[in-house]
């Protein structure tokens, strides 16, 4: 029995030690909420590229889903993707953008139809 009293202690330090020696898991803080909701142009990669005449541009981006309308002031504007529309047309409130056999046609109210064409 009093063989048993020191062995149980010499145990319980050796456990006690290895405690020790563990370092914890390193932890991240979760992103924050500017960071899971970031705006297209951090975080988007273009899928196609269009110039345009009057020296607008548009981008297809995040997977084909929103066309990023550059005009020739400097504005920038994102439309969605229209639902089931084959090619694929973009439409906002004065804007639209719409895939053609030919490049694109940007459609901007009050000002008319810019052709658009590829750029690679």
């Amino acid at each position: 029995m009093r063989l048993i009293a020191p062995i149980a202690i010499v145990s319980l330090m050796l456990l006690s030690a290895c405690q020790q020696d563990r370092t914890p898991p390193a932890t991240t803080a979760p992103p924050s909420a500017e960071a899971t909701q970031a705006a297209p142009t951090e975080t988007a990669q273009s899928v196609m590229d269009y110039t345009c005449e009057g020296g607008h541009s548009v981008a297809i981006i995040d997977k084909g889903e929103v066309a990023r309308v550059s005009l020739a002031d400097g504005s920038t504007s994102d439309l969605p993707r229209n639902a089931d529309e084959t090619p694929p047309s973009y439409a906002g409130e004065a804007l639209a953008f719409a895939v053609t056999s030919t490049g694109g046609m940007l459609d901007q109210d009050d000002l008319g139809n810019f052709p658009c064409k590829a750029a690679f």
